[in-house]
């Protein structure tokens, strides 16, 4: 039985790794119901797009909630970007591929397991100077050299999460995430980029009755990237530039490998409400992250510290408006407030210190289209953020406003009883203050693509997008572009 299984398997594994092949020629890029529909986050009703707490406050004691069936999944995904509009340390082209395995199993009346095991394939062209993998996340600290070549990453990742319910009405869940992977820069100075990710979490759900759920979840984490420096063809150790900032470099002659190690935490207290004709989930959030990098690995040798605290507060509502065409409205509000430094380690000095708010809201709604099997959908996205950054050392006092505006409108034709087939598009305008010389300003727009397949025991899902960004006038990028072409695939099985 267990050789049936797997020969079975064996041939749904061909048969979806051929389709893959022809379609990824042919298709663009995406995900599967939702991303096909112009990219919609909550304003279509889903099995994935639910209003709850473990689809929005990502608590894991809400998973057997979630969903009760059995099934798996098989996902491949590719997505594509390339062109002149980018920061200065990005890549000129990037490539990510990933081959996904998951599954979820009710494990009785009070227990679920939900696994997941995927393969990600990262290759970065055309790198200007940067070594590390996120030269742009919050901290300050930039490894570089004096070359323009390739990075590819590449390694497994793994997750699983489990869910029981200890009474009636008190629910707890865990879940862990971890990712490694190593990147090769093909040109001097050669180094090699290990990068290692745990996330956990510790989740409780507390429901006080059939319309309110109180939740709360602890989030630790740990993430290590080391970078082997090597000796070159020359037998000269390699030179590389250690940024502190964006502006001020020195220079360091060494081959001893440079350690960044960022460890945290995040927590999360939870509420959810949902009536027939409301749901809401609201969270407030406290992140914070200590990171510390040195050279060498037996006697280590400080580059400096690096501390973040963010606080924030996220609410989802959804509105049923028409039970009779399944009319809704969608109210998304973020904000985030943020608070880093960075010192460096010898005289304990401050170098370094940022702030930034963030607002986002999201305005949406869906509806079944009168005497017709077609479903419309609309989402408006604002973001507003006003960062601040104190570069010490440079003596550079930036402050100005972001802003990021979508418009995203999709629809789905239900063809015939087993047959989906959905359409979207974006648009996207983008303003940045002059005096970050990072993207400068740049709109344009996105056509998204989709269809599905539905059977007693089986789905097909594929979807895509395609679209262009332009530079702005009096952008920092004037004239330049973007591509961006990409491709999901999913198969179902129900068990």
């Amino acid at each position: 039985m267990l050789k049936k299984y797997l020969e079975k398997s064996s041939k749904i594994c061909l048969i979806l790794f051929s389709i893959i092949l022809i379609c990824s020629q042919n298709l663009n890029a995406g995900d599967t119901r939702l991303l096909a529909m112009g990219e919609m986050t909550w304003a279509v009703p889903d099995i994935e797009a639910q209003i709850n707490l473990y689809q929005i406050a990502g608590n894991t004691a809400w998973l057997k909630a979630n969903d009760s069936l059995n099934w798996m999944y098989y996902t491949t995904n590719s997505r594509n970007t390339w062109g002149s509009l980018k920061r200065k340390w990005d890549a000129q082209k990037n490539q990510f591929h990933y081959f996904c395995f998951s599954g979820q199993k009710h494990l009785g009346d009070n227990q679920i397991f939900y696994g997941e095991i995927r393969y990600n394939w990262d290759y970065r062209h055309d790198i200007t100077n940067a070594i590390e993998k996120n030269p742009y996340s919050g901290d300050p600290f930039v490894l570089a050299d004096y070359t323009k070549g390739d990075i590819t990453y590449h390694g497994p990742e793994v997750f699983a999460a489990f869910n029981h319910l200890i009474l009636p009405s008190l629910w707890w869940g865990v879940s862990l995430r971890y990712n490694i992977n190593s990147g090769l820069k093909d040109i001097e100075t050669e180094p090699e980029i290990i990068c290692c990710e745990i996330n956990a979490s510790f989740d409780l759900i507390y429901r006080l009755n059939s319309s309110s759920t109180f939740g709360l979840s602890v989030k630790p984490y740990q993430i290590q990237n080391i970078t082997k420096l090597v000796k070159q063809k020359d037998g000269q150790s390699p030179t590389t530039k250690r940024y502190r900032g964006e502006f001020e470099y020195r220079e360091k002659t060494s081959k001893k490998d440079r350690t960044a190690v960022y460890e945290g935490y995040e927590i999360r207290p939870q509420f959810a409400f949902n009536n027939n004709n409301f749901e809401n989930v609201t969270f407030l959030s406290y992140y914070y992250q200590w990171h510390k990098l040195y050279d060498g690995s037996t006697i280590r040798h400080y580059d400096g510290y690096y501390q973040a605290q963010r606080y924030g507060f996220h609410s989802i509502t959804q509105v049923n408006v028409n039970i009779k065409y399944n009319s809704k409205l969608l109210l998304e509000y973020h904000f985030k407030y943020t608070d880093d430094w960075a010192k460096e380690p010898l005289a304990d000095l401050m170098f370094y210190r940022a702030f930034d708010n963030l607002h986002k809201i999201i305005l949406g709604g869906s509806s079944n289209i009168i005497n017709y099997p077609l479903l419309a959908a609309f989402e408006i996205h604002l973001l507003h953020r006003y960062p601040r950054q104190n570069d010490y050392i440079a003596s550079k006092n930036r402050n100005g406003a972001i802003t990021d505006f979508d418009i995203r409108s999709g629809l789905e034709y239900h063809a015939a009883p087993n047959i989906d087939i959905r359409a979207g598009y974006i648009y996207r305008d983008y303003c940045e203050d002059e005096i970050w010389n990072h993207f400068g300003d740049f709109s344009g727009s996105y056509v998204t693509l989709g269809a599905g397949l539905r059977f007693n025991k089986f789905e097909l899902d594929a979807s895509g997008n395609l679209g262009v960004l332009t530079g702005g006038a009096d952008a920092v990028n004037s004239g330049k572009s973007r591509t961006g072409l990409n491709i999901l695939i999913r198969f179902k099985q129900y068990l």
